[in-house]
């Protein structure tokens, strides 16, 4: 077994039976180490799921809702490095002996696409990369005129990632990692592949991604799929892994030559909507979010808790996340008194319909949340719906917290308790959490206004 091992070690590449020896070897070790970590050092038993989440680091990040699933989770990743790194030495050199871009090893990262990888390495006779005749097929179509050449990068990388957007938007409903950062990668990848075919520089490939990326915002904004407010959030997500494309197929045609960029991008997009779908059927359930906002009040908790209930019209906001289609509370009423009235807090998309859970009056007052409308209007040129803007920001329950302090003065606190399906959560909580504070903000100011003015 040592001599196998140090065979394998020492080559450069490695044959398919080498490959399937070593790889049963590592996954076998692997699930071993992995049942019996979990088993007798947490008493928990890993589930199935865990090996097919669409992301191995994202099953590390967002592994669970609480503290307690946060430290298995951690463990579980750090215990799997090991054979995480012997994957991908053995995927590089296997690839190196079929002829694909041994970077695809960066595969053993990610579940499915791990499974996806070992099996098609296995599979693949020695030689099928270079010998693919689909390899050439920019050469053969792409202009080696400099201009020409990158209006085709364009057109190409634009038409590549607006099918995939589709796909996972409108047919699997999925935003997720691979919608905000494998497409983007698509986007980059797609138009520097087209930029080398002819030896283009650095620059040009860099040029036509990013175009390509503002481009397709425009497509998505004005062929009603999304719009403007969607679009500027994901930027700052999605830009770097454009950014990260390109700089993949230079340096692949740099290394490589432009014919191993050419056969590496029709597996890269093959392979995407292979991720979403894993996604649409393995995406947990997001954690509980909770998030909590505090004004004081110059009236004692009597005056303040008559406003809490229920309160008049505010005004027009003046924020610019509200005029730009944001949802924004605009009153609140309430039929009955104590626990099973019903309250409801108009938005300017429409309401909230919030039975009453707990009423203590005038210290808080919690309800649960049964019906909301959407969160936000999009900036559009046309009258837009698209599909996370039903179900993907979900809230949950609600609080009013009413603190007496000295001086007849009152401490006013607001929490939300939601669910945000769009992922990666790490992300796309900034953008939630700070929203749902500026509604929070908007309601205690006007609350602590009317119990300070006596209305």
């Amino acid at each position: 077994m040592s001599r196998f091992a140090n065979g394998i070690l020492s080559k450069s590449a490695i044959g398919r039976r080498e490959y399937v020896i070593a790889s049963t070897v590592v996954i076998g070790l692997r699930l071993a180490v992995d049942y019996l970590v979990a088993r007798f050092v947490f008493q928990q038993t890993l589930p199935l799921s865990y090996y097919v989440k669409p992301g191995f680091i994202i099953a590390f990040l967002d592994g669970g809702a609480d503290a307690e699933s946060g430290v298995f989770y951690t463990w579980m990743f750090t215990v799997a490095l090991p054979f995480v790194f012997v994957g991908m030495l053995l995927s590089w050199k296997r690839a190196q002996d079929v002829g694909w871009n041994p970077l695809l090893c960066v595969f053993n990262l990610l579940t499915p696409l791990i499974w996806i990888l070992t099996v098609t390495l296995a599979a693949a006779p020695q030689g099928f990369g270079r010998a693919n005749s689909t390899q050439t097929i920019f050469e053969h179509y792409v202009s080696r005129n400099a201009v020409k050449r990158s209006f085709q990068a364009i057109i190409f990388s634009v038409a590549v990632s607006s099918g995939l957007v589709i796909i996972g938007t409108m047919l699997l409903s999925t935003y997720g990692g691979i919608l905000f950062m494998g497409v983007p990668f698509v986007i980059g990848y797609a138009a520097g592949a087209v930029e080398c075919a002819h030896g283009a520089e650095r620059h040009d490939a860099l040029r036509s991604s990013f175009v390509s990326f503002l481009l397709l915002g425009f497509v998505l904004m004005i062929g009603g799929l999304e719009g403007a407010i969607c679009l500027l959030m994901a930027f700052p997500i999605a830009l770097p892994f454009v950014y990260i494309g390109a700089l993949s197929a230079v340096k692949e045609a740099e290394v490589r030559g432009a014919r191993a960029a050419h056969g590496t991008i029709f597996m890269v997009i093959a392979l995407i909507p292979v991720l979403q779908l894993s996604e649409a059927f393995t995406m947990p359930q997001p954690p509980l979010r909770q998030v909590t906002t505090a004004v004081i009040v110059n009236a004692p908790p009597t005056e303040v808790w008559r406003n809490v209930i229920s309160f008049p019209q505010l005004a027009e906001p003046k924020e610019l996340m509200f005029k730009a289609g944001i949802a924004y509370p605009i009153n609140a009423e309430i039929d009955g008194r104590g626990v099973g009235a019903v309250r409801h807090c108009n938005f300017s998309t429409g309401s909230f319909v919030e039975p009453i859970t707990e009423w203590d009056a005038p210290r808080r007052l919690r309800f649960s949340v049964t019906k909301q409308p959407p969160p936000m209007h999009e900036l559009s040129p046309y009258n837009i719906h698209p599909r996370h803007l039903d179900g993907y920001l979900q809230c949950e329950k609600g609080q009013f917290q009413l603190v007496a302090l000295p001086g007849s003065r009152t401490k006013l606190v607001g929490t939300t308790w939601y669910r945000d399906s769009i992922w990666p959560q790490q992300y796309w909580s900034i953008y939630s959490d700070n929203i749902i504070h500026s509604i929070h903000h908007r309601v205690l100011s006007h609350i602590k206004n009317l119990a300070e003015a006596g209305k």
